[in-house]
Formats: C-alpha cells, sequence, structure tokens
C-alpha cells in the first residue's frame, strides 16, 4: 500500500511497516493517507489514490530507490525537517554563494548584538530584554519543525526562518549539497567532529580580534592590580569584558544547534527488531563506526556542551 515499506519478502505472510514519511513509499491505493499528498507536478493527483501504481520509493521527492524506508536522499538532495528531501541548488556556484551568505549574516547577527549588549552594559534596558525574549521565543519555536508532525510546506519554511534568526547551524550554513558523494552517515560524522572543535576555534578567533583590537587602540586589555584593590565595582568596561560577552553570545546562539548535534548520534529507529541512526537508515546503530563516534565524540558533547556549558555560565 501506498505510504507502508516491504522490509521482509522473504517470508509468509511478507512484513511492511509505515515509512517515516508516507509520501516517500508509493504503492496501491491507500484511504488511510487520502487527501495528504500529492503529485509534484499535479496537485489534483492524490498519490494515495492512484491505481496500478508500482511499489517503490518516490524519487520526484527525492529519495533513494531501494533504501529502507525509502528515508534516504538521492545525489543532489538535502535532508529538510526530519524525514523529507529538498534539491540542491542546481549550480554549484549557487550552493557556495548561499554558504557565504549565510556566514556573512551570521557575523552580522553577531555584531549587532555584541554591540548593543556592550552598549547597555550595566544597565537594565528594556530593550535588551525585549532581545532576549524574542531570541528564547525563535529557539523554542524552531524547534517545533523537528517534533514527527506533517507540518505544512509553508509552516516547515517558516520554522527555519525563526531558527536562522535565533541559532547558529545549517539554518544559515548547510554542506550538505556540497559533498554529494558522501553518504547521509559519512556527512553526519563529519559534521559531529566539526562541531565539536567548532565551539573552540570560534573562541580563539574571537580572543585574537579582541586582542588585536586592543593593540591597535593602545587600550588595556583587562583591570590593572591597583584598580582592583582600589574598589570591586566596575567603574569602565575593558577590552576583557568585551571579549567575554561575545563569546557569551557566541555560545548563546549556538548551543541549540550543539545540542541538536549531540543527541542526533543517539538517536535510532528501530525496523525489524533492528536498531539503524535516524539521520541515515542505512547505518547500524550497532555498527563499529557508530560506537567509535558516541565514545569520542557524542559522550564528550554531552559532557562539555550540553551539560558543560549551562555549568560554567553559572
Amino acid at each position: 500500500l501506498f505510504g507502508y515499506y516491504r522490509y521482509r519478502s522473504d517470508v509468509i505472510p511478507t512484513n511492511f511497516t509505515q515509512c517515516l514519511f508516507p509520501d516517500a513509499c508509493l504503492g496501491a491505493p491507500n484511504r488511510e493517507f487520502v487527501k495528504k499528498y500529492y503529485d509534484l507536478n499535479d496537485t489534483s493527483i492524490d498519490l494515495a489514490l492512484v491505481k496500478n501504481m508500482n511499489e517503490s520509493c518516490n524519487d520526484k521527492y527525492g529519495f533513494k530507490p531501494f533504501s529502507r524506508l525509502c528515508h534516504t536522499c538521492v545525489r543532489n538532495y538535502r535532508r529538510v525537517g526530519l524525514h523529507q528531501c529538498k534539491p540542491c541548488p542546481s549550480n554549484a556556484g549557487i550552493n557556495w554563494f548561499l554558504i557565504v551568505l549565510g556566514l556573512v549574516v551570521i557575523i552580522a547577527l553577531l555584531v549587532v548584538l555584541v554591540i548593543m549588549t556592550i552598549a547597555e552594559a550595566g544597565k537594565t534596558a528594556l530593550s535588551e530584554s525585549i532581545q532576549k525574549c524574542i531570541l528564547n521565543y525563535f529557539q523554542v519555536a524552531s524547534l517545533f519543525g523537528k517534533f514527527p508532525l506533517r507540518w505544512p510546506g509553508p509552516m516547515q519554511d517558516f520554522f527555519d526562518f525563526q531558527g536562522a534568526f535565533s541559532t547558529i547551524g545549517e539554518h544559515l550554513v548547510n554542506p550538505d549539497c556540497t559533498a554529494i558523494e558522501a553518504s547521509a552517515a559519512e556527512l553526519f560524522y563529519a559534521k559531529q567532529i566539526a562541531y565539536l572543535a567548532l565551539p573552540v576555534l570560534l573562541i580563539c578567533i574571537v580572543y585574537i580580534i579582541w586582542r588585536s583590537y586592543a593593540y591597535r587602540t593602545g587600550k588595556e586589555w583587562r583591570r590593572s592590580t591597583d584598580e582592583k584593590e582600589r574598589t570591586a565595582i566596575r567603574t569602565r568596561i575593558t577590552i576583557k569584558d568585551k571579549f567575554v560577552v561575545t563569546v557569551c553570545i557566541l555560545i548563546y546562539l549556538f548551543y541549540p544547534t550543539l545540542c541538536q548535534q549531540a543527541f542526533g548520534l543517539f538517536t535510532c529507529y528501530k525496523v525489524n527488531n533492528e536498531s539503524y541512526l535516524l539521520v541515515d537508515l542505512e547505518e547500524s546503530c550497532n555498527s563499529p563506526r557508530r560506537i567509535t563516534y558516541v565514545i569520542f565524540i557524542g559522550i564528550p558533547q554531552l559532557i562539555l556542551f550540553v551539560v558543560g556549558l549551562p555549568l560554567v555560565g553559572l
């Protein structure tokens, strides 16, 4: 039936299971999914009611033929949300342009937030409170797109838009389309290594920038010992204070993405009593490669980021 996948054909009766994204699995008419999924080229065609349709994966939606639960994205497509696929830009130059544009937006957002926070240092301004409320709202709202619900396309785009302005992550910079030869699991593991090293690298870059600024302007990096002894009250903002503010904002924006990536290594889905990595159902959760990444990447991420960053902030 439409929306179901045949995972055991060597036994009688044959075993089927519902696909994570029903539109990915084509088959015989199935009234369970009537008026929910339509043909891309002709929205008047209800895929759940089409007769004489071959049992296959829906390649028009970018799902790889013969992949488990028709969940893997085919080449030149990337994952959107939890279970859908979206075509990559037809031109590689456009894809790199979008990545660079995303980096520019991230830098601009960070600079604006740092300037606003430094300008309001030591004061409880209404605008600062509103700013934090808006960012918190966007961060929570963007998580809705990860819930296993059948969100309409415009709502999914809206969640991505909110995530782009509240978190630093794949909403703005997504390298999936630049490594089309790699499997979903290989690309995911490479991202795990990058996300483990990226916070440390970014903090080092921010430190170098503020250190260079202090050197060029001739300003003191921190308060002198005499000034600390005279008074415990900070009467002026030092370059080191600005560095700390920048790091706090950077981690604040990056934290949801770090948590999401950390838990991704532990998110498995069971098919026919076998567990597979949700980001790539072709990768067994019991494979030596996945276990190695859990031990050396996943657990350190949980300790350093999910638990460690709030504790350090506290």
